[in-house]
């Protein structure tokens, strides 16, 4: 493990997925207790959350980790069986029960569930529309702030799948985005589906089943097309040849969509009419008594129209694309000093970008 000044927190887990967890693991372990203060202590937290603070919701992960042994396993053994071998070693190297193992990956479909803004974008460009006639995909990583710090790159190197670089958090065995040796580049963006829970994988499990395991788009689509999901989400996967595609997922419905001119932009919106079905309406606001107040009235697509129209704003030339574009264009304030709850680079008390990432599929 070594952290730069002013960057994230590298971490490298090397061997089986069992040890590549086991060594994940230890570094929860050293900050289990911190992780769990930060969830229980926010302002998304309920009331009765804070209250009891970190040892109220360790025991509640726990029963929630028992009922997904029983229920969810299946599918995740199923559809990420090398994830469950990465979770089993995590638990291992972090010293705790593997139902609490289990309870600490649900925090993702629960966040989830809630329709809060937190989401993230991605904007996918390829060989046609590249200044180095490489596809690239740049990424903001879209989170409370209260989390920033426990965010970190997790550098994958296995005997028995492609190695990979993927940006995750230490309680996850999955991966939020990344980039394998094999030159498939993932990132995942939430989506405000409202079909009711299942039993389904979390996403960013998937994520990183495909890191370790596809040589290319197609491979990724197929995986994730089989797979059941917990909770809506959008895929962006390009290769080093250029392929690439958003997968719009819910727990009960799979689209793939593909680029226009070249270029895919996703936010927290899906696109897909079939998928706009089971969506949050558009309209739908934030209800008074059941959110934070920073949420209350707030339209809760207000971010996507906003990046969407600046994006239009910015792409309007149709001029090719590199690395110093997307970085403008990542951390756009819209001429703002700040920036805010729609701007490209976010900064409000309901979510703020944490991490921006610009992957090269080609050079890997």
């Amino acid at each position: 493990m070594n952290r730069a000044a002013s960057a994230l927190i590298e971490l490298t887990c090397v061997g089986s997925h069992r040890e590549m967890g086991r060594a994940q693991g230890r570094w929860l372990g050293l900050h289990r207790k911190e992780i769990l203060q930060a969830l229980a202590h926010n302002q998304f937290a309920p009331f009765w959350i804070q209250w009891g603070g970190s040892a109220l919701l360790q025991s509640l992960l726990s029963v929630k980790g028992l009922f997904m042994e029983w229920s969810h396993l299946p599918n995740l053994r199923k559809f990420a069986p090398s994830q469950v071998e990465r979770m089993r070693g995590m638990a291992e190297g972090a010293e705790i029960p593997f139902n609490l193992m289990l309870g600490l990956a649900s925090i993702e479909s629960l966040s989830a569930s809630f329709s809060f803004v937190l989401g993230c974008t991605s904007i996918a460009v390829g060989k046609s529309r590249s200044k180095s006639k490489g596809p690239l995909i740049g990424y903001n990583h879209d989170f409370s702030g209260f989390f920033r710090e426990h965010l970190l790159v997790r550098r994958s190197q296995s005997r028995n799948c492609f190695p990979s670089v993927q940006l995750t958090y230490p309680s996850l065995p999955g991966a939020i985005a990344g980039i394998n040796d094999a030159g498939v580049a993932v990132t995942l963006n939430h989506a405000y589906s409202m079909e009711p829970e299942n039993h389904g994988v979390p996403p960013t499990l998937l994520v990183q089943e495909a890191l370790d395991h596809c040589r290319n788009t197609d491979e990724v689509r197929a995986l994730f097309k089989k797979a059941v999901v917990a909770c809506g989400s959008i895929v962006t996967v390009v290769d080093e040849k250029g392929a690439m595609i958003a997968l719009e997922l819910s727990r009960g419905r799979f689209g793939a969509r593909k680029p226009r001119g070249d270029l895919s932009l996703t936010l927290n919106r899906y696109q897909l009419s079939r998928l706009k079905q089971i969506e949050v309406p558009q309209q739908a606001k934030f209800h008074p008594r059941k959110f934070p107040k920073p949420f209350r009235h707030v339209p809760i697509h207000l971010h996507n129209w906003e990046r969407r129209r600046r994006f239009e704003e910015l792409l309007s030339a149709n001029s090719p694309l590199g690395p110093k574009d997307l970085k403008r264009y990542l951390s756009d304030h819209d001429g703002s000093a700040t920036g805010g709850l729609g701007t490209i680079c976010r900064h409000h008390p309901t979510a703020d970008t944490i991490a921006s990432a610009i992957f090269y599929p080609r050079e890997r």
